[in-house]
Protein backbone atom coordinates (compact mmCIF):
# COMPACT_ATOMS: atom_id res chain seq x y z
CA UNK A 1 0.00 0.00 0.00
CA UNK A 2 1.02 3.60 -0.20
CA UNK A 3 -0.34 6.61 0.60
CA UNK A 4 0.97 8.51 -2.26
CA UNK A 5 -2.02 9.76 -4.37
CA UNK A 6 -2.25 6.97 -6.30
CA UNK A 7 -1.49 3.25 -6.25
CA UNK A 8 1.93 1.91 -6.60
CA UNK A 9 2.98 -1.90 -6.46
CA UNK A 10 6.56 -2.93 -6.71
CA UNK A 11 8.13 -5.33 -7.06
CA UNK A 12 12.11 -7.19 -6.20
CA UNK A 13 13.95 -9.31 -8.74
CA UNK A 14 16.95 -11.37 -6.52
CA UNK A 15 20.19 -10.51 -6.89
CA UNK A 16 22.43 -12.38 -8.72
CA UNK A 17 24.94 -14.41 -6.19
CA UNK A 18 27.47 -12.45 -8.01
CA UNK A 19 26.19 -9.28 -6.73
CA UNK A 20 24.98 -10.31 -3.65
CA UNK A 21 27.75 -9.20 -1.47
CA UNK A 22 29.08 -6.15 -3.42
CA UNK A 23 25.56 -4.31 -3.07
CA UNK A 24 25.54 -1.44 -0.90
CA UNK A 25 22.86 -1.73 1.98
CA UNK A 26 21.99 1.92 1.86
CA UNK A 27 21.16 0.74 -1.85
CA UNK A 28 19.21 -2.25 -1.59
CA UNK A 29 15.79 -0.01 -1.85
CA UNK A 30 17.34 0.27 -6.01
CA UNK A 31 16.83 -3.56 -6.00
CA UNK A 32 12.77 -2.91 -5.88
CA UNK A 33 11.05 -1.37 -9.12
CA UNK A 34 7.83 -0.08 -9.74
CA UNK A 35 5.74 -2.68 -11.08
CA UNK A 36 2.81 -1.03 -12.10
CA UNK A 37 1.92 2.95 -13.47
CA UNK A 38 0.89 4.95 -10.94
CA UNK A 39 -2.99 4.25 -10.51
CA UNK A 40 -2.61 1.46 -13.22
CA UNK A 41 -2.82 4.71 -15.17
CA UNK A 42 -5.57 6.87 -13.27
CA UNK A 43 -4.63 8.55 -10.54
CA UNK A 44 -8.44 7.77 -8.33
CA UNK A 45 -7.12 4.47 -8.16
CA UNK A 46 -5.47 5.73 -5.09
CA UNK A 47 -3.98 2.28 -2.60
CA UNK A 48 -3.35 -0.69 -3.75
CA UNK A 49 -5.36 -2.36 -0.85
CA UNK A 50 -5.32 -5.66 -0.94
CA UNK A 51 -2.92 -8.38 -3.03
CA UNK A 52 -2.85 -12.32 -3.42
CA UNK A 53 -0.95 -14.32 -5.60
CA UNK A 54 -3.13 -17.01 -7.31
CA UNK A 55 -3.15 -19.11 -10.04
CA UNK A 56 0.11 -17.61 -11.49
CA UNK A 57 -1.02 -14.15 -11.41
CA UNK A 58 -0.78 -11.49 -8.69
CA UNK A 59 -4.40 -9.61 -8.09
CA UNK A 60 -4.67 -6.42 -6.85
CA UNK A 61 -7.73 -4.64 -5.61
CA UNK A 62 -8.02 -0.79 -4.92
CA UNK A 63 -9.91 1.91 -3.26
CA UNK A 64 -10.52 4.65 -5.29
CA UNK A 65 -10.27 8.68 -4.76
CA UNK A 66 -9.38 7.84 -1.01
CA UNK A 67 -8.20 11.48 0.21
CA UNK A 68 -11.26 13.13 -1.38
CA UNK A 69 -13.72 10.16 0.26
CA UNK A 70 -11.96 10.38 3.53
CA UNK A 71 -12.31 14.63 3.68
CA UNK A 72 -16.21 14.26 2.35
CA UNK A 73 -16.67 11.70 5.05
CA UNK A 74 -15.21 13.75 7.66
CA UNK A 75 -16.82 16.87 6.32
CA UNK A 76 -20.53 14.80 6.65
CA UNK A 77 -19.81 14.19 10.03
CA UNK A 78 -18.34 16.92 11.61
CA UNK A 79 -19.56 19.93 9.00
CA UNK A 80 -18.25 22.84 10.96
CA UNK A 81 -14.42 21.08 11.63
CA UNK A 82 -13.92 19.63 8.42
CA UNK A 83 -14.46 21.47 4.79
CA UNK A 84 -14.95 19.91 1.73
CA UNK A 85 -13.34 20.04 -0.65
CA UNK A 86 -9.96 19.22 1.32
CA UNK A 87 -7.23 22.52 0.70
CA UNK A 88 -4.34 20.14 -0.89
CA UNK A 89 -4.61 21.21 -5.05
CA UNK A 90 -2.92 18.07 -5.77
CA UNK A 91 -5.75 16.44 -4.58
CA UNK A 92 -8.10 16.64 -7.32
CA UNK A 93 -11.21 15.72 -5.95
CA UNK A 94 -14.84 16.81 -7.30
CA UNK A 95 -16.56 19.68 -6.30
CA UNK A 96 -19.09 18.00 -5.16
CA UNK A 97 -19.16 14.53 -3.16
CA UNK A 98 -21.76 13.18 -5.23
CA UNK A 99 -19.19 13.14 -8.02
CA UNK A 100 -16.15 11.44 -6.80
CA UNK A 101 -15.52 8.62 -9.22
CA UNK A 102 -15.44 5.80 -6.32
CA UNK A 103 -15.89 2.64 -8.21
CA UNK A 104 -13.12 -0.15 -6.69
CA UNK A 105 -10.93 -2.29 -9.02
CA UNK A 106 -9.65 -5.36 -9.22
CA UNK A 107 -6.47 -5.89 -11.47
CA UNK A 108 -4.19 -8.55 -12.26
CA UNK A 109 -0.68 -9.10 -13.07
CA UNK A 110 0.60 -11.93 -15.73
CA UNK A 111 4.56 -12.40 -15.06
CA UNK A 112 5.63 -14.11 -18.22
CA UNK A 113 4.21 -10.65 -20.76
CA UNK A 114 5.03 -8.20 -17.61
CA UNK A 115 1.46 -6.98 -18.26
CA UNK A 116 -1.36 -5.60 -15.92
CA UNK A 117 -5.75 -6.17 -16.88
CA UNK A 118 -8.73 -4.57 -14.99
CA UNK A 119 -10.52 -7.61 -14.45
CA UNK A 120 -13.15 -5.57 -12.16
CA UNK A 121 -14.76 -2.51 -11.47
CA UNK A 122 -17.68 -2.40 -9.09
CA UNK A 123 -21.09 -1.31 -10.34
CA UNK A 124 -22.34 2.78 -9.77
CA UNK A 125 -26.05 1.58 -8.90
CA UNK A 126 -26.40 2.65 -5.26
CA UNK A 127 -28.84 5.59 -4.97
CA UNK A 128 -27.62 8.44 -2.71
CA UNK A 129 -29.80 9.35 -0.03
CA UNK A 130 -31.58 12.62 -0.68
CA UNK A 131 -29.57 13.14 -3.82
CA UNK A 132 -32.36 12.27 -6.80
CA UNK A 133 -30.61 11.21 -9.67
CA UNK A 134 -27.26 10.96 -8.16
CA UNK A 135 -25.64 7.02 -7.35
CA UNK A 136 -22.49 6.31 -6.29
CA UNK A 137 -20.43 2.92 -6.04
CA UNK A 138 -21.24 -0.51 -4.64
CA UNK A 139 -18.12 -1.05 -3.08
CA UNK A 140 -15.30 1.92 -2.93
CA UNK A 141 -12.52 -0.34 -2.08
CA UNK A 142 -11.51 -3.78 -2.22
CA UNK A 143 -9.96 -4.68 1.68
CA UNK A 144 -9.04 -7.96 1.45
CA UNK A 145 -8.35 -11.39 -1.00
CA UNK A 146 -7.83 -14.40 -0.15
CA UNK A 147 -8.33 -18.47 -1.77
CA UNK A 148 -11.07 -20.97 -0.14
CA UNK A 149 -11.55 -24.83 -0.96
CA UNK A 150 -15.13 -25.09 -0.95
CA UNK A 151 -17.03 -28.47 -0.03
CA UNK A 152 -16.99 -29.86 -3.68
CA UNK A 153 -13.26 -29.40 -4.67
CA UNK A 154 -13.52 -25.82 -6.13
CA UNK A 155 -10.88 -23.22 -5.39
CA UNK A 156 -12.04 -19.76 -5.37
CA UNK A 157 -10.49 -16.38 -4.67
CA UNK A 158 -12.69 -14.44 -2.32
CA UNK A 159 -12.60 -10.49 -2.21
CA UNK A 160 -13.71 -8.28 0.42
CA UNK A 161 -15.92 -4.92 -0.01
CA UNK A 162 -16.08 -1.46 1.40
CA UNK A 163 -18.90 0.99 1.14
CA UNK A 164 -19.78 4.59 0.62
CA UNK A 165 -21.72 4.85 4.20
CA UNK A 166 -19.08 6.84 5.91
CA UNK A 167 -19.33 9.19 3.22
CA UNK A 168 -23.49 9.16 2.64
CA UNK A 169 -24.52 7.10 5.34
CA UNK A 170 -27.47 4.72 4.81
CA UNK A 171 -26.19 2.60 1.53
CA UNK A 172 -26.66 -1.48 1.38
CA UNK A 173 -24.01 -3.20 2.46
CA UNK A 174 -20.99 -4.33 0.07
CA UNK A 175 -20.29 -7.43 -1.12
CA UNK A 176 -18.06 -10.14 -1.01
CA UNK A 177 -16.79 -11.28 -4.56
CA UNK A 178 -15.97 -14.70 -5.62
CA UNK A 179 -14.02 -15.64 -9.08
CA UNK A 180 -13.26 -19.57 -9.76
CA UNK A 181 -11.42 -18.79 -13.02
CA UNK A 182 -9.11 -15.69 -12.17
CA UNK A 183 -11.37 -13.82 -14.71
CA UNK A 184 -14.84 -13.41 -13.62
CA UNK A 185 -16.03 -12.23 -10.78
CA UNK A 186 -19.44 -12.59 -9.16
CA UNK A 187 -20.93 -11.20 -5.77
CA UNK A 188 -22.13 -13.90 -2.96
CA UNK A 189 -25.96 -14.38 -2.21
CA UNK A 190 -27.05 -11.54 -0.23
CA UNK A 191 -31.09 -12.20 -0.93
CA UNK A 192 -33.75 -10.11 1.06
CA UNK A 193 -35.09 -11.67 4.34
CA UNK A 194 -31.48 -13.71 4.73
CA UNK A 195 -28.53 -13.33 7.36
CA UNK A 196 -26.11 -12.05 5.00
CA UNK A 197 -29.26 -10.10 3.27
CA UNK A 198 -30.05 -8.15 6.63
CA UNK A 199 -26.34 -7.19 7.72
CA UNK A 200 -25.92 -3.33 8.12
CA UNK A 201 -22.49 -3.06 8.00
CA UNK A 202 -20.07 -0.67 6.06
CA UNK A 203 -16.95 -2.91 5.59
CA UNK A 204 -16.24 -6.32 5.15
CA UNK A 205 -12.61 -6.98 5.88
CA UNK A 206 -10.24 -9.25 6.88
CA UNK A 207 -10.67 -13.28 5.29
CA UNK A 208 -8.78 -15.92 6.95
CA UNK A 209 -9.51 -19.62 6.11
CA UNK A 210 -8.95 -21.79 9.60
CA UNK A 211 -10.18 -25.57 10.14
CA UNK A 212 -11.89 -25.40 6.45
CA UNK A 213 -14.58 -22.58 6.56
CA UNK A 214 -14.27 -18.75 6.02
CA UNK A 215 -13.78 -16.30 8.73
CA UNK A 216 -15.00 -12.82 7.53
CA UNK A 217 -14.64 -9.51 9.99
CA UNK A 218 -17.56 -6.91 8.94
CA UNK A 219 -17.65 -3.77 10.45
CA UNK A 220 -17.20 0.03 10.50
CA UNK A 221 -14.71 1.89 8.14
CA UNK A 222 -12.85 2.50 11.36
CA UNK A 223 -12.15 -1.17 11.74
CA UNK A 224 -13.95 -2.34 14.94
CA UNK A 225 -16.94 -4.94 13.87
CA UNK A 226 -18.08 -9.00 14.37
CA UNK A 227 -16.81 -11.76 12.72
CA UNK A 228 -18.76 -14.50 10.70
CA UNK A 229 -17.96 -17.91 9.64
CA UNK A 230 -19.33 -20.23 6.98
CA UNK A 231 -18.05 -23.78 5.74
CA UNK A 232 -19.46 -22.98 2.43
CA UNK A 233 -19.44 -19.22 1.55
CA UNK A 234 -20.10 -19.69 -1.98
CA UNK A 235 -23.70 -20.06 -1.04
CA UNK A 236 -23.87 -16.97 0.66
CA UNK A 237 -27.32 -16.27 2.50
CA UNK A 238 -27.97 -17.92 5.65
CA UNK A 239 -24.52 -20.10 5.08
CA UNK A 240 -23.11 -17.74 7.20
CA UNK A 241 -23.68 -16.86 10.94
CA UNK A 242 -22.15 -14.43 13.63
CA UNK A 243 -19.68 -16.13 15.98
CA UNK A 244 -17.90 -13.36 17.95
CA UNK A 245 -19.97 -12.20 21.35
CA UNK A 246 -22.42 -9.38 20.86
CA UNK A 247 -20.02 -7.44 23.47
CA UNK A 248 -16.63 -8.15 20.80
CA UNK A 249 -15.43 -5.50 19.06
CA UNK A 250 -13.40 -7.11 16.68
CA UNK A 251 -10.50 -5.24 15.13
CA UNK A 252 -8.18 -7.93 13.11
CA UNK A 253 -7.70 -11.38 12.77
CA UNK A 254 -4.91 -14.29 11.66
CA UNK A 255 -4.26 -18.07 11.94
CA UNK A 256 -1.27 -19.54 14.22
CA UNK A 257 0.21 -22.63 15.19
CA UNK A 258 -3.35 -24.07 14.80
CA UNK A 259 -5.05 -21.18 16.24
CA UNK A 260 -7.21 -18.59 15.09
CA UNK A 261 -6.26 -14.98 16.92
CA UNK A 262 -8.50 -12.43 16.73
CA UNK A 263 -7.51 -9.28 17.99
CA UNK A 264 -9.71 -6.38 19.59
CA UNK A 265 -10.22 -2.60 20.08
CA UNK A 266 -10.68 -1.33 23.30
CA UNK A 267 -14.47 -0.17 23.90
CA UNK A 268 -13.57 2.88 26.19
Amino acid sequence: MTDRPEAAVATAPPPSPSTLHDTPRVANDLLFREAAPQGFGDRQNSWAWSMYWWKDKLYVGTNRAWHCAEHAGLNSAFPLFIKYPPKDPDAECAPDPTELPLQAEIWSWTPETDSWERLYQSPKDVPIPGKSGKSTAREVGYRYMTKFTEPDGTEALYVSGVNARFIFRPVPSPRILRSVDGKTFEPLPQDPGTFMGTLDKCSFRTLVVYKNRLFVHVGSVRGEGIILESADPARGNDSFQQISPKDMRAFEMVTYNGYLYVGLRDPK
